[in-house]
């Protein structure tokens, strides 16, 4: 998928949501302040609208071949 100068992580998959979440408390560990440039694309809302949006919806248009019904993406990434 897009943005080819940044890691695609699918946090679609519990392994690896938890896995940045483990990874943001061992630099948390280390640090006084972490800073996170676009952290609103970790957010469920955000997530869905831009890899996986709705059917329909307007959405990013290069993304609409990878498009989840609500119900689906609420299953795969509670």
């Amino acid at each position: 998928m897009p943005w080819n100068d940044t890691a695609q992580l699918n946090l679609l998959r519990a392994d690896v949501r938890e896995a940045v979440i483990q990874n943001i408390f061992h630099v948390a560990r280390k640090f006084s302040v972490i800073r996170f440039d676009a952290a609103m694309t970790l957010a469920k809302k955000h997530f869905q609208r831009l890899w996986y949006p709705m059917p329909g919806t307007s959405g990013v248009p290069s993304r609409q071949d990878h498009s989840l019904a609500r119900t689906e993406f609420d299953r795969m990434f509670p």
